[in-house]
């Protein structure tokens, strides 16, 4: 509606679940249907508004982050097939958005939009492995925490 934000209905939020294809043994209709509710904000009134069946822009992230997590892509570059569906649950989040990314480019854009974007050849996680190595940096830095008033951290401080 003109001068309202616009908004995804249940209804649209399904379609764009279906046409990706992210339903399989992890992640049924009714699991769609509970994190488009799961992610809208709670209304103070629900009765006297349709708020509740408006999902806004970053509602949608929270939901398609819910959705992409249940299905659990493989990783970015991957086929599903390849690879079991336990052992594809068991990845971070940030692997499955990453996977989820190429799943959606290929199967919800369009030919026209496809042309103007290159997607990436390999893993972003895979790129900063490599970048990390080049520049000498470590992969994971370890925090330390000392307690001063301990006997043993004293000699950190000297």
């Amino acid at each position: 509606m003109p001068g309202l934000p616009p908004f995804m209905s249940l209804e649209e939020f399904r379609k764009l679940v279906t046409d990706a294809e992210l339903l399989n043994e992890g992640c049924a209709e009714r699991d769609v249907n509970v994190s488009f509710a799961y992610s809208i904000m709670t209304q103070v009134d629900e009765l006297s508004t349709n708020r509740i069946f408006e999902m806004y822009k970053m509602e949608f992230y929270e939901a398609l982050a819910r959705v992409i997590d249940m299905y659990s892509p493989a990783p970015y570059g991957v086929h599903d097939s390849t690879m079991p569906y336990k052992e594809r649950e068991q990845q971070s989040l940030a692997i499955k958005l990453e996977g989820a990314m190429d799943i959606l480019y290929n199967r919800c854009c369009k030919k026209t939009t496809r042309d103007l974007f290159i997607m990436p050849e390999q893993s972003i996680f895979e790129m900063e492995e490599v970048i990390g190595k080049q520049k000498g940096i470590p992969k994971k830095k370890k925090i330390v925490r000392l307690n001063p008033t301990h006997p043993s951290s004293h000699n950190a401080y000297e």
